[in-house]
């Protein structure tokens, strides 16, 4: 029995644009640490109107994902609506949000999950970001 045939404990809410370089790796991660769970969970991919070959690798994966749910944006609405579809959508007692390039770790996972025990919500910070250095500086900016 897959978890999806169950009611899911855990949402994974991932917003993706453009990451057909990132987005299976991302999910081949998450399978392996949700499997290891052994708790039902989805994954909802929100796919933010990506005009690479994201939604066929989202494809591919849904075809042998079963916990896998894809939202499908036509045009490109931002991170912030992809959030919103995605928790609109989530069937889960606990969301768990994530990028779909690769900055965060799924193996942080199983700790959030164990704190949402003590805590009525919990986060992680990313310490060491991957991104460029125009990215690095527009967030600082944006972030102050």
């Amino acid at each position: 029995m897959d978890s999806t045939e169950r009611s899911p404990k855990i949402s994974l809410v991932i917003p993706a644009y453009n990451e057909e370089t990132a987005i299976d790796a991302v999910l081949k991660d998450v399978r392996a640490v949700m499997d290891g769970l052994g708790t039902p969970y989805e994954v909802l991919v929100i796919d933010d109107g990506s005009t690479d070959h994201t939604p066929r690798v989202l494809a591919d994966w849904s075809a042998r994902y079963p916990e896998l749910r894809v939202l499908t944006f036509v045009r490109n609405a931002g991170q912030t609506a992809a959030f919103h579809a995605g928790f609109r959508a989530a069937r889960g007692e606990i969301v768990v949000t994530m990028d779909g390039d690769g900055q965060n770790d799924p193996g942080d996972i199983p700790t959030l999950i164990e704190k949402t025990k003590e805590y009525d919500a919990a986060f992680g910070i990313r310490v060491k970001r991957q991104d460029s250095a125009a990215k690095l500086f527009a967030s600082r900016v944006a972030n102050r």
